[in-house]
């Protein structure tokens, strides 16, 4: 079995306490990488385990720029820690070097794309150098190739990343969904992290059809007013098919000694999927605009049970259901406005894909 890890969070008290910039060191950051893998290796020995950059891993928190000594020092920490468990050769560690993407063989007809999304996250003030140099528009590039390559091989597809669409750099979520859509066919399991909420994300054809999948998951920390969660994917040992997953949580409100980790909900029992395809989890969605006990169930879980979220009004639940069954923000403004219904999206906008010479940050955020 192999095992994904989307790099929620690394940072691991005291070494690098999470959200906390005055307390970050350059040190603290590099060795709470080093710390996770150690960890992971240790209770998952034998294990497979892919994992990729996120926003707390760089130092300052946030801030990821290549041709900073302190990213290249993330580099080569993150290669150090994960060569042996993900099986990180030459071409790996080349593209690793160069942007913090990449992209390894897990099994005979299955490939593992992570591409690194803090090329689109809006707290990187570095991204708005993207307009003078090609980082971001060479790593597009790769994973349009990587994603070609895999098709031509006749291999299934996970992708890895760390954070999901929406409220990202202009541009960077609609190149991001275009991909999406482009190789649905062999894209199987998409996963994000780095919101610490338990939802999803659908991208959309030109017609309106549900054509992949998004999942994001809860942290292993409590930040903010959340249980920790992990989460179990299973998948047709075959055809690679995802036919669902087992959400366990540890609930904080009980006391030390006496909390343990349960399972929360399965899909299958909790919301009726037989499978989380792309049209399933659609419907899905549009079963929770009718059904107020289905919606009630769904919105305990994206906090994992820990009842901190107050009561959502109709306004609210539309705008819980818009953020699911679409991936930009424009779909996801219309379908707030009324432009249309969260199960019915128009074709997108037909202004050009944004490059990176086009790229500006979106000051709007989804939460």
């Amino acid at each position: 079995r192999d095992k994904l890890v989307t790099g929620v969070q690394t940072c691991a008290l005291p070494i690098c306490p999470p959200h906390h910039l005055w307390d970050e060191t350059l040190d603290g950051q590099l060795n709470s990488t080093l710390w996770v893998a150690e960890q992971l290796n240790n209770h998952f020995p034998n294990v497979s385990i892919y994992s990729t950059l996120g926003n707390h891993e760089c130092f300052p928190s946030n801030l990821y720029y290549p041709a900073h000594e302190h990213t290249q020092d993330l580099h080569y920490t993150f290669i150090g820690a994960y060569q042996e468990l993900s099986n990180l050769g030459d071409d790996q560690k080349e593209t690793i070097e160069t942007g913090g993407y990449y992209s390894v063989k897990i099994t005979e007809g299955l490939r593992m794309v992570a591409p690194n999304s803090n090329f689109g996250y809006t707290e990187n003030w570095y991204n708005l150098l993207h307009l003078h140099n090609d980082l971001y528009s060479d790593m597009m590039a790769w994973f349009h190739d990587t994603l070609e390559k895999a098709r031509e091989d006749k291999e299934k597809v996970f992708i890895l990343t760390h954070h999901p669409v929406h409220g990202n750099v202009r541009g960077f979520d609609e190149n991001f969904s275009e991909l999406m859509v482009e190789y649905s066919d062999i894209i199987i399991l998409n996963v994000a992290g780095h919101k610490h909420k338990d939802e999803f994300r659908i991208f959309r054809d030109e017609s309106g059809a549900a054509r992949g999948v998004q999942f994001l998951s809860q942290s292993s920390n409590s930040y903010s007013n959340v249980n920790p969660g992990v989460r179990v994917y299973y998948h047709d040992k075959t055809t690679f098919e995802l036919l669902g997953y087992e959400q366990y949580y540890l609930d904080i409100a009980e006391r030390e000694a006496t909390a343990k980790v349960e399972l929360l909900y399965k899909t299958d029992d909790a919301y009726s999927l037989d499978n989380l395809s792309p049209e399933n989890m659609l419907d899905f969605a549009t079963r929770m605009q009718t059904d107020n006990a289905l919606f009630d169930k769904f919105y305990s879980n994206i906090v994992t049970g820990a009842g901190t979220q107050g009561d959502c009004n109709a306004a609210c639940k539309k705008n819980i259901i818009c953020r699911q069954t679409t991936s930009t923000d424009a779909d996801r403004e219309k379908c707030v406005n009324g432009d249309q219904p969260a199960s019915t999206v128009p074709p997108p906008n037909p202004e050009p894909t944004a490059s990176a010479s086009a790229i500006y940050i979106n000051p709007r955020s989804e939460e």
